[in-house]
């Protein structure tokens, strides 16, 4: 099956979630989030705002800053995107595709330590297929291995139904070093293993 087809089979799949599953799920995954770890002391987080089915921040969100954790949400630029402190929940404009967006200084993917991002499908290996645009591997294609120890862990927030068996990669796409699912966190990376 080509990148094509099985994006548009894994998107209709996740959007037929019910909304009484989708809520769980974004529970469990905050539970699983929340005894990682990293999580126990304050951590510099991007995450998303979620869109056509995709796995529900808004509980993570809440949950990040009551723990004292630092925020940060994706804005677009040109083909790639940044990250932004979203220190309160100050109003968002929506960007070209409806999603809510913060204002302010962008800070470089280095200064953060975790960045949950969206995910259409992911395989054992930490393959992570998205939405197509490329917007994530651009902005994180320059940072050095996860090895070198001082980029941001990436973790994939998907549903488990989401898992695909072949592996999809191009040289280009960007790993992840974990997924967290409803089912909890698995970790492809020793770094992610000493994390989480």
């Amino acid at each position: 099956m080509n990148k094509r087809c099985l994006r548009a089979r894994l998107r209709a799949q996740r959007r037929q979630q019910s909304p009484a599953h989708a809520r769980q799920v974004a529970e469990q995954v905050v539970a699983h989030l929340a005894s990682a770890r990293l999580w126990q002391a304050p951590v510099q987080l991007a995450a998303y705002l979620p869109s056509d089915g995709e796995v529900d921040t808004s509980v993570l969100l809440r949950r990040a800053r009551g723990a004292g954790h630092g925020l940060y949400l994706p804005r677009l630029i040109g083909d790639s995107l940044e990250f932004v402190p979203w220190p309160t929940e100050a109003p968002l404009r929506p960007n070209r595709y409806g999603i809510g967006e913060p204002s302010g200084a962008a800070q470089p993917p280095s200064a953060l330590d975790l960045i949950l991002l969206p995910t259409v499908g992911w395989t054992v290996t930490g393959s992570r297929l998205g939405m197509g645009g490329g917007y994530y591997d651009r902005c994180l294609e320059a940072m050095p291995t996860r090895d070198i120890g001082d980029r941001p862990l990436l973790v994939g927030l998907a549903y488990a139904c989401q898992r695909v068996e072949e592996d999809f990669a191009q040289p280009w796409d960007v790993r992840l070093d974990a997924i967290l699912t409803e089912n909890g966190l698995q970790a492809f990376s020793d770094a992610a293993e000493a994390a989480l």
